[in-house]
C-alpha cells in the first residue's frame, strides 16, 4: 500500500511539474513569419530583381536592428508573398521587432519598407503586410567604381568562418562575428560576437579598407575571436567575392578573413 501510494505521489508531482514547466519552456526551435510585400507606384522591376525580407530586433535605439532571419529570392513583379525562418530561442523577452522588405538590383536599393512585428513566447506572431516606397536616386549611392564583384559585397551580412586561417567555431548560445557593408549610408556595422561596431568603409573593384570602428566595451567570457576578428578588419585592404564566400586580404594579398553569406545564430 505504501508502495502504491508512493508511485501514485511520484505521478501526480511529475504530471504537475510538466504542467507548470510549460510557461518557462524553450520556445519550439523553428518558427516561421508569413507576409506580403509590395510597392504602389506603377513601375516595372529591372531583369534581375532580388527580393530580401528579414526578421529584426530593433530594441536597441543607438545600434542597428539584429536580423533574427532572413529569406531572399529573384522575383520579377509584386506583390510578393514571403516566409522567413528562424529559431525562436533567439526571442528575448520584452523585445520590440520589425520585418524589413527591401527590393534591390545590383547593389541598388529600388524599393524598401518595414512593418512591426508582434509575437509571444511561443514564437508565433501575426501575418504581416509591408508596404515598401521607392528609394530615390538621391538616397542610393551608385556602386563603387568598376561595379562587378562590389555588387555582391554591399547590402549583405556576413558571418565569419575563418579568421587568420583559424576556423571560428562558436559555442551554442553564443553569437557568431559578422560583419554588413550598407551601400546607403556607407556604414560598416558588425559584431566580434561580444560587442557591436559601426565605422566608415571605402570599396572600390578589388580594394576595400575600414576607418577607425567604434564598438560597444562589454566583457565577455571568451574574447580571443572577437579581437582576431578586430585585427582582420584593421588589416584588410583588399577582398574577393566567390559566390557566397567573402574573402578579406591583407596588403600582401593573404585571407586575413573568410566570411559567408547567410543567417546568424
Amino acid at each position: 500500500m505504501i508502495r502504491a501510494k508512493e508511485g501514485w505521489m511520484s505521478g501526480l508531482l511529475l504530471a504537475f511539474s510538466l504542467t507548470w514547466s510549460v510557461p518557462g519552456a524553450v520556445a519550439a526551435p523553428r518558427a516561421e513569419v508569413r507576409g506580403t510585400a509590395t510597392y504602389r507606384e506603377r513601375i516595372a522591376l529591372p531583369p534581375g530583381a532580388t527580393f530580401e525580407a528579414t526578421l529584426e530586433d530593433v530594441s536597441r535605439s543607438d545600434a542597428p536592428g539584429e536580423i533574427i532571419g532572413r529569406t531572399r529570392t529573384r522575383i520579377d513583379q509584386v506583390p510578393v508573398d514571403f516566409a522567413i525562418r528562424y529559431d525562436a530561442r533567439r526571442l528575448r523577452p520584452r523585445a520590440s521587432f520589425a520585418v524589413r522588405a527591401t527590393i534591390s538590383e545590383r547593389g541598388r536599393t529600388l524599393f524598401t519598407g518595414w512593418t512591426s512585428y508582434r509575437v509571444n513566447w511561443r514564437g508565433r506572431g501575426n501575418d504581416v503586410d509591408v508596404l515598401m516606397r521607392r528609394v530615390r536616386d538621391r538616397e542610393n549611392p551608385p556602386p563603387p567604381p568598376g561595379g562587378g564583384p562590389a555588387a555582391g559585397l554591399l547590402d549583405s551580412r556576413w558571418r565569419a568562418v575563418e579568421i587568420g586561417g583559424r576556423v571560428v567555431n562558436v559555442p551554442e548560445r553564443a553569437r557568431e562575428p559578422w560583419l554588413e557593408l550598407d551601400s546607403r549610408a556607407q556604414r560598416a556595422t558588425g559584431s566580434g560576437g561580444c560587442n557591436r561596431f559601426s565605422g566608415t568603409f571605402e570599396v572600390g573593384r578589388t580594394r576595400l579598407t575600414f576607418g577607425p570602428l567604434m564598438s560597444t566595451k562589454m566583457a565577455c567570457v571568451s574574447m580571443e575571436t572577437e579581437n582576431a576578428f578586430f585585427r582582420a578588419l584593421e588589416r584588410t585592404r583588399g577582398y574577393r567575392v566567390r559566390g557566397r564566400v567573402l574573402e578579406l586580404t591583407d596588403d600582401m594579398g593573404r585571407v586575413a578573413a573568410r566570411l559567408e553569406e547567410g543567417n546568424l545564430r
